[in-house]
This record gives C-alpha cells, sequence and structure tokens, in this order.
C-alpha cells in the first residue's frame, strides 16, 4: 500500500539534482541525502520485493556477487549512509559520499575490488583512479568521506547530526543557503528544458488540448518558482513501514513569512471536504482530499474536462460499434 501523506510535485526531484551543480556562499549542507542504515535498507529492500512476490533474498546474492564475496566489509551496517552538498565561500559546490566504517583497512580492500589503483597524500587523505576520473577518501568521525575536490575533505561535518533518521530515504534541502541570483539562474534553466521539451511534442489535436497543455506547464514552472524564491527549508522523505504495511512518501515545505507560499499553506490549513461524510463505516476503502483551487488551476480543469468531452464525442461519432444515429445518442 502506497500512501502520499502530503503533496509531492513533480519538478522537486529536478531541481534537487540542479541545486547541486549551484553556486553560493554557504558552507554547511545545502541538500543532504541519507538512508538510515544499511542494515535497514537491506530489510527494506525485502520487504517491498516479498510484497511483490519477488524473493527477497535475491538481494543478499546481489551484494555477494558484486563485492566478490566480500559483502559490506568495513562497512558499520547500523549508521547512516548518504552524500551532501556544500556551497563554499569561493563559489564552488563540493559534492560528498559518507559511508559508515568500523574497520578502515577492510574497507579500503572493499574499494580495491572496484578500484584497486589507489595512493596515499597528505593531511590523511587518499586518492583513488577511476578510468579517467579521480576522486579522493578521508576517514573520519567512524566514516570514510569520498569527494572529487579534495579541498571538500577540509572541514568535515558529523554525519549523525545532518543525516535524517526519520525516513528510510530521506532529503533534506536549504533552500535559504542559496542566493537569489542562483536561484533565478536554476529556474531559466528549468524553463529552457521546459520550452525544449514544448518544441519536441506534437502539434495538439484541438486548440482546447493546447490550452490544457500549455496551463499544465505554466503551472510545473509556478510551482518550481514557488519551491525556490518562497521556501527556506525542504525535506522529502521514503517511510517503510513494515508492521503496520505501509509505504509513505512526505513531503514538507517551510515556507518564507509573507509569501504566496505561506498563503497557500495557510489555506490548506482552512480547507474542509464538503464530502467527508460520505464514505461510510462499512466502506472497503476510501479517499477524501480536498484543497484549495486558484483561478488558473480551475481554468486548467475546466479546459481539461471539455476537451476529454470533445475526444469523447468523436469517439462515438468514429465507432463502428455503434451503427445508428440513435445508439450514438444514446
Amino acid at each position: 500500500m502506497l500512501r502520499i501523506r502530503k503533496c509531492v510535485f513533480g519538478p522537486v526531484l529536478a531541481a534537487l539534482v540542479l541545486v547541486a551543480s549551484a553556486r553560493a556562499f554557504a558552507q554547511e549542507p545545502v541538500v543532504v541525502l541519507s538512508v538510515k542504515s544499511v542494515d535497514a535498507l537491506v530489510t527494506d529492500l525485502k520487504y517491498v520485493l516479498s510484497t511483490a512476490g519477488q524473493e527477497g533474498d535475491m538481494i543478499d546474492g546481489l551484494v555477494d556477487q558484486l563485492t566478490q564475496g566480500k559483502g559490506f566489509a568495513g562497512i558499520d551496517r547500523s549508521k547512516p549512509i548518504g552524500a551532501y552538498v556544500t556551497l563554499d565561500a569561493a563559489q564552488t559546490p563540493s559534492f560528498v559520499i559518507f559511508v559508515p566504517v568500523n574497520d578502515n583497512n577492510a574497507f579500503r580492500d572493499l574499494l580495491a575490488t572496484f578500484f584497486p589503483r589507489q595512493n596515499e597524500a597528505a593531511g590523511g587523505v587518499f586518492s583513488i583512479q577511476a578510468e579517467d576520473q579521480q576522486f579522493f577518501g578521508k576517514f573520519a568521525n567512524g566514516y570514510c568521506f569520498l569527494t572529487l575536490l579534495p579541498r571538500a575533505l577540509d572541514k568535515l561535518p558529523d554525519p549523525a547530526k545532518i543525516a535524517s533518521n526519520k525516513y528510510s530515504l530521506g532529503i533534506e534541502a536549504n533552500l535559504a543557503k542559496i542566493p537569489d541570483e542562483v536561484k533565478d539562474g536554476l529556474l531559466e534553466q528549468v524553463e529552457g528544458l521546459a520550452a525544449t521539451a514544448q518544441e519536441g511534442q506534437e502539434k495538439p489535436a484541438t486548440e482546447i488540448e493546447g490550452r490544457v497543455r500549455d496551463r499544465a506547464q505554466k503551472m510545473m514552472l509556478e510551482i518550481v518558482r514557488m519551491i525556490f524564491k518562497d521556501t527556506d527549508r525542504m525535506s522529502l522523505g521514503l517511510d517503510v513501514d513494515q508492521k503496520s504495511k505501509l509505504v509513505a512518501l512526505d513531503l514538507n515545505l517551510t515556507p518564507k513569512t509573507g509569501t504566496p507560499l505561506a498563503q497557500s499553506v495557510a489555506n490548506y490549513q482552512k480547507t474542509k471536504s464538503a464530502f467527508s461524510s460520505i464514505a461510510g463505516s462499512d466502506a472497503a476503502g476510501s479517499l477524501n482530499f480536498a484543497m484549495p483551487i486558484s483561478d488558473s488551476m480551475r481554468e486548467f480543469f475546466r479546459d481539461s474536462i471539455r476537451s476529454g468531452m470533445d475526444q469523447a464525442r468523436a469517439d462515438i461519432d468514429n465507432s463502428e460499434k455503434l451503427q445508428t444515429d440513435e445508439q450514438k445518442k444514446i
């Protein structure tokens, strides 16, 4: 069973990927992606596979095959694992992976399975050569930190403090740390990608269908703009609760005070469903969803319904099963 506890917007993940390539001034992590622990991840994957009718034990076999029988050697399977992005004073982004370790030598040996070319460097840093790309590692605070830029290893955070332990898989983004000019640049990229995608689409069959497509694109861009410009913090989390047999996806936004997003959140809190009493206590299942609708969204829904009605009428007129006008009228 999949339950979405809060509204989730499609462009959010794409926007987070763009943040990782942005420029800014903050030295603390701006985006953090974390998994509760290796053991929790393996257990959750096995559970999800088993509910889908697959063998959960295939995970163990896959890990054993990929690591040539070494498994998770040197990795502390009880601590958080993940990655983060920092944006320093020189306006240079750094992407760092953090892996909990309980045996440094065993973990280095595990890395050698995939990257045998390793060398020692100054300051406790070691380098790893992977094809044409070199990256760097350092052990600190019970973790191994891996990155493409060695200066990102100068000042390392405590993963226990930046990683989320609330979700099986979580993403935390501190958007308030990104300068407005960087956000504007990211929005221009998103708008450019949207325009390119629109150019590659087929011409709409009807005028209404064209309006629906245009409004849908504008709404998505408005959502992305609102998230970037009006949000202080954002978190996206996937939680697997085996006891309650629930897989839940949470999106949490902390809006800036006085922004349109803050007003929208306030409106959501006031919204009441007019149909909450329809579902009876004996219902096998029910879904009740209420939200405030803006004028632009109202026009989008109206045009979508009209487009669907026009297509339905055309399908009726062209149907080979309906032979007479009376049948088509019915």
